[in-house]
């Protein structure tokens, strides 16, 4: 029973597909996540726009580890099911702070990045590396065991997702997004082979007198 929703319209929800980061403080962020919520005010044009996020398990476990990761997760950060951690690497592993809690039925719910509004949805990727690559939200559940031990017992994830800048017209990240899915885009393909195709006049000598002032032009 392992759900991921937003912490203020207290529902469970569904990722889009594509979001937008800004540059602030020298740090990319993540705008309007995991939506704009509407128990919030909705979308915000300035400032922050999202909410913080709650996962729940049934599973009984004593801490979470929450953090973006890419489809190329390095596989020195993974983390499997049933595999044995020290306990120290639960604060190293995770991205974002999740404070535990247990509700009436015995679901165990987590609160994640409860400080939202004021740190936002910080990723630290590298942009150049990482352009294309699809991304997501991944909380997993920990169990402490023998010693200074600590047990992945359950995770959930969001959906996967892609980002684009701010500064991207909407029109063209679409078409990216296409690209990476599907392959070159025909349409960005002719457009940038259009774009390559300059025009000059022939190298061949003129036939007449009157040639120079009617070149024949060739494209190349």
């Amino acid at each position: 029973m392992d759900q991921m929703g937003c912490t203020g319209c207290n529902r469970y929800i569904h990722l889009k597909s594509i979001f937008q980061r800004n540059n602030k403080d020298k740090k990319k962020n993540i705008r309007c996540f995991p939506h704009c919520c509407p128990a919030r005010g909705g979308h915000k044009n300035t400032g922050f726009c999202g909410s913080s996020v709650f996962v729940t398990t049934d599973i009984p476990c004593d801490a979470a580890i929450c953090r973006y990761e890419s489809d190329t997760i390095d596989e020195s950060r993974a983390i499997a099911l049933g595999d044995v951690y020290d306990r120290s690497f639960i604060d190293s592993a995770g991205d974002y702070p999740a404070q535990r809690m247990v509700t009436e039925d015995g679901v165990i719910r987590f609160v994640v990045n409860p400080d939202v509004n004021k740190k936002g949805w910080s990723y630290p990727y590298d942009t150049r590396i990482e352009k294309n690559r699809k991304h997501r939200l991944s909380v997993y559940f920990m169990r402490h065991t023998h010693g200074n031990q600590t047990t992945c017992v359950s995770s959930v994830h969001s959906a996967w997702f892609t980002m684009r800048s701010t500064r991207m017209p909407k029109r063209m990240a679409e078409l990216r997004a296409i690209e990476t899915k599907h392959g070159a885009s025909p349409v960005l393909w002719k457009s940038h082979l259009r774009r390559r195709l300059p025009i000059s006049p022939s190298g061949r000598a003129a036939t007449d007198k009157w040639a120079v002032f009617n070149p024949t032009w060739h494209i190349r």
